[in-house]
């Protein structure tokens, strides 16, 4: 097959080419600078990436008509973050939205200072990086940096941008992190903490902190569906807590997670097929863990097999216990907690 001369190709046009990108994923980042003048600023961008691995590199192209452009410098140290499935905010705020600039753009999230950037927590992945070169093209500037540190989300998913719209991916769980790099351990560790039950993982927590007033968490025996249901969740995913019994998992969610004090429905279990009214000893040693949470009895709703299975499929997240006795199935729905705890 012949080829045609390059000069017989037309170029497209800048508007057929930018219809075009359109169609493309982006990953979101946010660059975060700091001025000669020691002003904080930052951008949203869909064109930082890795350049290298040895030595580790990025590569960033940014538009010359940046408000954070002429903040590049050499030798600077920026921050780079890719941001979580959860920090649309984020990126909305460094985009410019509603015409924030500057240091304003870093409230209503989480930031630490390392290396002398600013770099944000819950992120799938922050580093501090240091600019080796700066050239011009076309209308960018394309930045190559340094990678110092290195902070890399656990399970947090990433945010994608596509046909002018961000797109959530979720991640295997949404809290904890672990940290290579220069400095130690990461703020954002999370495996020890006071007052927490140790059999609540960093996914757990997470999962349970996200959730607000009437959402609902299912907690499953290990011959419940639990992949295929967890996927039309709110979480999108399963969470797991194998290692527990239902009874055991319930507890140790309760001692963090309010019960909904508004609705009947606050708690409720798997009926037994053929014999509604029967309680087995599964459900009782729940229900058991309810009281106590409780300070008093509050009997669980029962829930016919397969109206429990959408109401699963309703839920927040889907945990799977290790329970292997049958109708280890429960529903919590979550309360709140007022002002003066």
């Amino acid at each position: 097959m012949s080829q045609p001369a390059l000069d017989a190709v037309a170029a497209p046009q800048p508007d057929a080419f930018r219809t075009a990108l359109r169609n493309l994923v982006g990953q979101v980042s946010v660059i975060t600078l700091i001025g000669a003048d020691g002003t904080a600023s930052g951008l949203t961008l869909t064109s930082a990436n890795a350049l290298s691995t040895t030595p580790p590199l990025m590569i960033a192209c940014v538009n010359r008509t940046a408000s954070a452009h002429s903040s590049l410098r050499l030798g600077a140290v920026i921050g780079w973050q890719v941001l979580g499935a959860g920090q649309q905010l984020v990126a909305e705020r460094f985009s410019g939205k509603d015409g924030v600039q500057g240091a304003a753009r870093f409230a209503g999230a989480d930031w630490h200072e390392e290396l002398g950037a600013h770099l944000l927590e819950g992120a799938a992945m922050a580093c501090a990086a240091q600019i080796e070169s700066l050239s011009d093209h076309a209308s960018h500037t394309v930045v190559v940096a340094r990678i110092l540190s290195l902070h890399a989300g656990v399970g947090v998913g990433t945010l994608a941008y596509r046909d002018g719209a961000y797109v959530p991916l979720a991640g295997t769980g949404l809290t904890a992190a672990r940290k290579g790099g220069l400095l130690g351990k990461t703020r954002w560790d999370s495996a020890m903490l006071k007052g927490i039950d140790p059999r609540l993982t960093p996914d757990m927590l997470h999962v349970l902190a996200m959730m607000g007033h009437g959402d609902t968490v299912i907690l499953c025996d290990t011959n419940f569906p639990a992949e295929t249901i967890a996927q039309q969740t709110t979480y999108g995913q399963i969470v797991r807590m194998d290692n527990l019994t239902a009874a055991s998992a319930a507890e140790a969610i309760l001692s963090v997670f309010p019960l909904d004090t508004f609705v009947d429905d606050f708690a409720a279990r798997m009926q037994v097929v053929g014999a509604p009214a029967e309680i087995p000893a599964v459900q009782a040693e729940v229900q058991a863990a309810i009281d106590r949470a409780e300070g008093k009895p509050r009997p669980m709703l029962g829930v016919e097999r397969f109206a429990f299975y959408d109401l699963a499929a309703q839920s927040f997240a889907v945990v799977q216990t290790g329970e292997r006795r049958f109708y280890g199935c429960i529903m919590l729905r979550k309360g709140v907690i007022g002002p003066e705890v």
